[in-house]
């Protein structure tokens, strides 16, 4: 199939050479050639020697006027796309006019073709040939090439290494005599410094005059300096050149002011770097100025480490742990120079300062011109932290002011400045607390910040905890508003104070939790312990008994809710089961003088449980709630509740099968249902109170596993008190606590009324007011009353009632 078209499969467009048409009086530039990477220059030189193998390309050995500079692609494949930046060249070029043609013109011209094929030329642009003239405008640079020994820029550079040149050292002859001269002398110091590790030693002296505000006055000390740094060229070390199949190791370090690296190859220095740090750099917390190194080394070493598996030696320990922290645990200037390292394969080893020799040198040994420039990006984020900052203009002048005059913050500057001292006992004791964050810590335009938190001064802090405060949030949110955005030692603990003595959140705050589960002592016998209850149904009110023992139900219906007629129902159900021995019940209408009179006539104790808390008359409430929908369901249905009554009564309870029946009467009772005669004989059933002493432990075991003890309150004790009515909480104090039910407190409200509540309904209180007590007061109720008796408590019942 190939064959017959062969000329079609050439590899080559079917045209004539093209030429490219340059505008009159074009400049030609050539461009310096530009670094690759040490780990992709074989890849470069085997991709150039298959384009020249195909005749894509060749080798120029004349003087060209253009020459441009070659831009490497690395594909997902891993192999490389070879572009030219023909920016320059492009100005310059005639540009020709040719219209593509639009979609609808393609179209139209398709019509009755049957059969479609796309094609993709292989490298397109590489099938159009250029002619002669045009290919030399396209030369481009690469960076291979051998000689044995050549003089670059100042320096030999030979099969042993690399070595300044001689002569340029015995040039420098003449002293300089002015400022200028001195820094540009200073100038090619520096560009051979990285011979010399130490060499802003020696400079110094020379550094001192050329500062604007100094005079020029060329001295012994100058002149000494002037010539040990010539003797120090001339001895300079030779650096080792760089190998590609050597492991790299990159030693790095920062002081309070400097960054300093070297990159070393087989023990023995490629190349030293070292660099100054700017004024706002200076105020960078210890620990980004360690990582902020590793990214000046990647940055200065980049033709050599991109690429390969590189080592990394530095003496901050932390920061091994750092760079493999999730992102959001950082802070944002932390995360911006990680991304930095993102292009690179590298490993963080600890090395002890003492054995960090080289790195260590550089970074207190700094040229005086070679200074790290301040990066937009990081300072963005720093003065984007400030902007965010909820306060005014005014609220940040007062800021600086105060952090500037706080005697605290002004020893952390001084730490932050000058450097921590290297154990914690030698701190200052009133910022120890600091110096587990000393890493996180940095100046900024007059403020301090643990990472992005502003450091608030002493004076300014109760001002922030009321504006804060001033939502009334819940004390956890509080927290977590204020971690965000600030920062002082014992912030939690002054939260928690604020919070707990404001009279407005104690006013609104949630119930209390639940304590556990307090027993009722089981019964030994029916109609031994009873509970009851009044419960309105379809503006009805009834009666509600419940037996403790057996769960037996009565519902009986009042005609009022008055004491007497409470008591004349009473009677009914007592003289069907038996006087019991206690009747549980709510205050109202039990608590009265007549109610009092029917307890003794009938020789029964009686017993008030706190008002609103029904767990503890769980058992009329769970009553109450089976009497309501047995006459809810009835009702729907339009039957007798009384016979749904029946059923419940013969109905087995969970965990004892037996029914309130058998309980009871130890027999079945005959319903509508069909039952044998057998069924409905008496039985002797045994061990059924540890049946229900088993249950309830059951009951408990489930119940306690969400509650905990409330502290107990003390006569006297400020408290606030739940108002069910609009759910706040009122101030009130302590009275007496009950003596038979030790989860009861009597205490007085602010209307001098004396109450009975459950410890549930009552919260210590942090805030200051005044009720008076009388110890009098004590003795004025009874131990099981809700409040003081006194005949205004009698409810009286009217013939018409």
């Amino acid at each position: 199939m190939l064959i017959h078209p062969l000329s079609v499969f050439t590899g080559e467009f079917p045209s004539e050479p093209y030429h490219i048409t340059l505008k009159d009086n074009s400049v030609p530039l050539i461009h310096p050639p530009r670094c690759v990477p040490q780990a992709l220059q074989p890849k470069l030189k085997s991709t150039l020697n298959n384009l020249e193998k195909e005749g894509i390309v060749s080798k120029v050995n004349k003087q060209t006027d253009w020459v441009l500079s070659l831009v490497i692609v690395e594909k997902p494949n891993g192999n490389l796309r070879l572009c030219l930046d023909p920016r320059d060249l492009n100005k310059v070029i005639k540009r020709e006019h040719y219209r593509i043609p639009c979609t609808d013109y393609i179209i139209s011209r398709l019509e009755g073709k049957k059969i479609f094929s796309v094609v993709d030329l292989k490298d397109g642009f590489w099938h159009v040939p250029l002619d002669e003239v045009s290919s030399e405008i396209c030369t481009f640079n690469t960076p291979f090439g051998r000689v044995s020994e050549v003089k670059y820029v100042g320096q030999i550079i030979s099969k042993s290494g690399i070595k300044p040149d001689p002569d340029h050292i015995k040039a420098i002859v003449a002293m300089p005599k002015s400022k200028t001269e001195v820094r540009i002398f200073l100038g090619m110091v520096n560009f051979l410094s990285k011979y010399i590790p130490n060499v802003s030693k020696v400079t110094a002296p020379l550094r001192e005059i050329i500062h604007e505000n100094v005079e020029f006055n060329w001295g012994k000390e100058q002149e000494l300096s002037f010539v040990n740094i010539k003797e120090l060229l001339a001895k300079a070390p030779i650096l080792k050149v760089f190998s590609a199949s050597d492991e790299i190791v990159i030693q790095c370090d920062s002081s309070k002011d400097e960054l300093g690296s070297c990159l070393i190859q087989k023990g023995q220095p490629v190349s030293f770097v070292s660099r100054s740090l700017t004024n706002s750099k200076k105020n960078y917390a210890q620990i980004e100025k360690e990582l902020l190194v590793i990214v000046f080394s990647f940055e200065k070493y980049h033709n050599f480490v991109y690429g390969r598996k590189d080592a990394i030696q530095s003496d901050h320990k932390l920061l091994m742990a750092i760079v493999k922290k999730p992102m959001h645990k950082i802070s944002s200037r932390m995360q911006r120079m990680i991304l930095k390292l993102l292009h690179y394969d590298f490993e963080i080893n600890y090395v002890p300062r003492n054995q960090m020799f080289l790195a260590d040198i550089l970074s207190r040994a700094f040229p005086v011109n070679e200074t790290v420039r301040d990066d937009p990006e990081m300072l963005n984020i720093v003065h984007t932290v400030s902007k965010h900052l909820p306060m005014s203009e005014k609220r940040l002048a007062q800021f600086k002011k105060e952090t500037e005059l706080d005697p605290e913050l002004k020893i952390v500057v001084k730490y932050i400045k000058e450097g921590w001292p290297k154990s914690y006992k030698s701190v200052d004791i009133s910022v120890k607390t600091y110096y587990k964050i000393k890493n996180n810590l940095y100046n900024q335009e007059g403020l301090l910040f643990s990472n992005e938190k502003l450091i608030v001064p002493y004076s300014l802090r109760k001002d922030m905890l009321k504006l804060i405060h001033e939502a009334h949030l819940g004390i956890e949110k509080w927290k977590k508003r204020a971690r965000e955005i600030m920062y002082w030692p014992g912030m939690n603990s002054d939260i928690e104070t604020v919070v707990s003595e404001c009279v407005i959140c104690e006013k609104f705050k949630k119930a209390n939790s639940k304590e556990p589960l307090k027993l009722h002592t089981v019964p030994y016998r029916p109609f031994e312990k009873i509970g009851v209850d009044i419960m309105d149904f379809s503006n009805i009110n009834y009666l509600v008994v419940m037996d403790y023992y057996s769960k037996w139900i009565e519902i009986v219906e009042l005609a009022n809710k008055c004491a007497d007629e409470v008591i004349t129902k009473l009677k009914t159900v007592f003289s069907r089961f038996g006087v019991p021995n206690t009747v549980i019940s709510d205050n109202i209408p039990f608590n009265s003088y007549i109610y009092k009179n029917f307890s003794n006539e009938w020789d029964f104790n009686y017993a008030f449980i706190s008002s609103h808390y029904s767990p503890s008359n769980e058992m009329v409430e769970r009553a109450v709630g089976i009497a309501k929908s047995i006459m809810r369901k009835a009702k729907e249905d339009k039957r007798d509740y009384l016979v749904g009554l029946m059923e419940y009564r013969n109905t087995l309870i969970s965990g004892l099968d037996l029914s309130p029946a058998q309980m009871m009467f130890n027999r079945r009772l005959k319903t509508k249902l069909p039952i044998s005669n057998k069924l409905l004989n008496a039985e002797l059933f045994k061990n059924i109170r540890e049946k229900l002493i088993e249950r309830q432990n059951i009951q408990k075991l489930h119940y306690d596993r969400t509650a905990h003890l409330l502290p107990e309150l003390k006569q006297g004790e400020n408290v606030r008190i739940l108002n069910f009515k609009n759910k706040t909480w009122e101030s009130a104090k302590i009275v007496s606590k009950h003596k038979l039910h030790h989860r009861s407190y009597f205490f007085k409200n602010q209307s001098g009324k004396i109450l009975r509540r459950n410890r549930k309904h009552i919260r210590k209180s942090n805030t200051s007011f005044h009720i008076e007590t009388d110890p009098n007061d004590i003795s004025s109720f009874d131990s099981d009353s809700e409040v003081v008796l006194n005949p205004q408590n009698i409810q009286y019942c009217n013939e018409s009632d």
